[in-house]
Parts: C-alpha cells; structure tokens; sequence
C-alpha cells in the first residue's frame, strides 16, 4: 500500500508512487521534488525537517525534506510494511515477521511478532503493537482486544485508541478491559489516526470514506468522502485539526477539519497532475474543550524535542577547554607568590646592592 505523512510539524506532505517518494512542501508553491528509493516504499513520517522513509528492502533513510540529501541510512533487514518514529528520534519498523526497534542510526532490537498488524508511540515515547486478538506493550504485557483489532494509535488525552470490526476501543496505560467507546459495524476499521490535541479522531470505513468522531465523547462529526475508484490509503493529522490524506500515485489532501478548507499536493516536474473530487461534511462544533484557535503546542514540542537531541549530540562532541592554572597557585594548586615575581625581586635587591657599593666607594674617595 502507497505511504504517506503530513505530521505536527506541517512543513510537508511527502506521499509515495512505487520506489519514488515525493516532498510537497505543505504551504509555499515551491515545486515538489521525488527521491528514488532502492525498492518500493512502505512508510513515511516526519522528524521536523526531516523526512524517514522505509523501502521494501528494508533500508531506512533520512532525507533532507528541503533539499532531498539524504542525511544518513541503514539497513534493518527485513522488508518493511510500516514505519512510525516519535519526536526523540526512536522508530520502530514494522514486518511480517515482527518488529526492528532503534533510535536514529543505531538498530537497537529485532523482535519476532507472530501476526503484527500495527505498532505505535505514545506520547512520552512508549510503545506498543497490535496483534489480532491483543494489545501488547513494550515490557509484554498483554491486553485482550475482541473483535479482529487492526489498527492502533494514540490520543494526547491518554488513551490507546483501538480499531475493530465493530468499532473503536480505548483504554489507558494499565488497564486491562478496553473500552468498546464507539459501536459502528459494517466491516474493519483502518488506519485511526488521532488530532495533536487528542480530542479527535479519524479512521478509514471503508477504501474510499474517512469517518471523523470525537474521542471523549463518541460525537459524530462527519465525513470526507471520495468517489469510487480513488481510494485513501493513510491518514495522518498535522498541527490543529488538520487532516492529511494519502492517496497513492504521489497524490494527497490536506482538511481542515474546523473551517474545511481543502489543500491539495502538486505533482513533481514533468508529471502530469491527477485530478479527482473530495467531499469534507465535517463538523466539530460538539466535540468538548475543543481549541478554536491554532495552537503551536505540539509542533513546539516536537521541534524542541529534536532540538534538544540536537544541542546534546553539538555539547558531546565539543572538546573540553584546559583548565586555567589561577594566578598566585603552584602546579600543587597551593597559594603562593608566582615565580617570575620572585626573579623580579631577586634583580632589584641585586642592583640595590651594586648601587649601595658604588655609593660606599665614592664616599672614601
């Protein structure tokens, strides 16, 4: 399935058409721009200016999202089908045989997973995956999901949000009855994403409908809907209520889900652009503590964030000045008159007594 990511920090919508990912800038008009990877890529997601990109080969790249350099690689070995990260640089490649943990360069563990179907971060870098009956955390502890559970993801408001084939569960960190919050059947949910704010939620009902609800409180507040044959294959919010929808081929939307504004991605130079009709009835005056002006709250943080591993890795690497030796301290660091002192003192009593000799003499004379 083509991958996708828009993400808090709103400077991108980068899609995927086969082995070329394409960058679209999310605001200025600047033309996009495709990077090839080795085999066909199967996730994307945002670390501020920076661009992860997962291929069927099992390389993981980061690229520069205004320029296309890539700025490091590294091979986890296996073929991948998903990929999340969260702002402190961990990620997490999800495969058919389980799951490759890291942080930045560094691949930190290969765990087998018999049946993975999704894997997530939480807001304090957490992690968890879902199997087909359970919700498993980084430590292994188990939490049964009825109802073919598919998909996963988390709300700020602290919960683990659930799809099934009958609705949506939550249930927060510890728990272990999840909450069946949202009834809605006619077949699996997919690809649940969750606002900045926690306090809406998107899913796929079916390939060509995103359902939108309230999180606290089960508030339908609509639909975006796509003709037939164009189908969504991820979601991902960005900053507010800004929803960003991958539609493979390089293609992509970007909703505003309070006012309904409607963005759409360009094609990269020399492609001729797709066409195709979106319908948003989305509504959100019912959801609770909903924020009616932009915040910058999440975006900060995940720049801060970025920025702090930044500042840490630039305080490692500068070299420690030598330490002063204080004026008036020995090399035993005791107290004491400096040396070239004394030499001074030393040459003024020598002239004094050559002055007091020639003082003596020419008074004998």
């Amino acid at each position: 399935m083509p991958a996708f990511a828009f993400g808090a920090d709103d400077r991108y919508l980068s899609s995927s058409s086969g082995a070329s990912l394409i960058i679209c800038s999310s605001h200025d008009s600047a033309d996009p721009f495709q990077v090839n990877m080795t085999g066909e890529v199967r996730g994307i997601r945002h670390l501020a200016n920076t661009v992860l990109c997962v291929d069927s080969t099992g390389l993981l790249a980061a690229i520069d999202g205004d320029n296309g350099e890539v700025l490091w690689s590294v091979q986890t070995g296996v073929e991948a089908t998903r990929l999340v990260c969260e702002p402190r640089g961990s990620w997490a490649v999800m495969h058919d045989g389980g799951i490759v943990r890291g942080q930045i360069l560094q691949v930190e563990s290969h765990d087998e997973v018999a049946g993975v179907r999704d894997i997530a971060f939480d807001h304090a870098g957490g992690f968890a995956w879902l199997t087909g009956d359970a919700l498993v955390y980084g430590d292994g502890q188990r939490v049964a999901i009825p109802n073919n559970p598919n998909s996963l993801c988390w709300s700020a408001l602290g919960w683990w949000l659930v799809a099934t084939d009958v609705g949506l569960y939550r249930l927060r960190p510890g728990e272990s009855e999840p909450l069946l919050f949202l009834k809605m059947s006619n077949g699996e949910k997919r690809r649940i994403a969750c606002s900045a704010d926690g306090r809406v939620c998107a899913f796929l009902y079916d390939a060509s409908t995103v359902c939108v609800f309230g999180v606290e409180i089960d508030i339908n507040c609509g639909a975006i809907q796509y003709p037939s044959g164009r189908e969504v294959c991820e979601l991902d919010f960005g900053p507010h209520y800004w929803l960003g929808l991958g539609l493979g081929e390089g293609d992509g939307n970007k909703v505003n889900l309070l006012t309904g504004a409607i963005h759409r991605t360009d094609p990269p130079p020399g492609q001729a652009p797709n066409r195709w009709l979106i319908s948003a009835g989305v509504e959100l005056d019912e959801v609770p503590g909903l924020q009616t002006e932009p915040s910058q709250t999440a975006a900060s943080a995940f720049l801060d964030a970025v920025a702090q591993i930044e500042a840490e890795d630039a305080q490692r690497s500068e070299p420690e000045p030598p330490a002063e030796e204080p004026v008036g301290q020995d090399s035993d660091g005791k107290s004491g008159f400096p040396m070239w002192g004394w030499a001074v003192l030393a040459i003024l009593i020598l002239v004094a007594g050559l002055v007091a000799i020639l003082l003596g003499w020419l008074a004998l004379r």
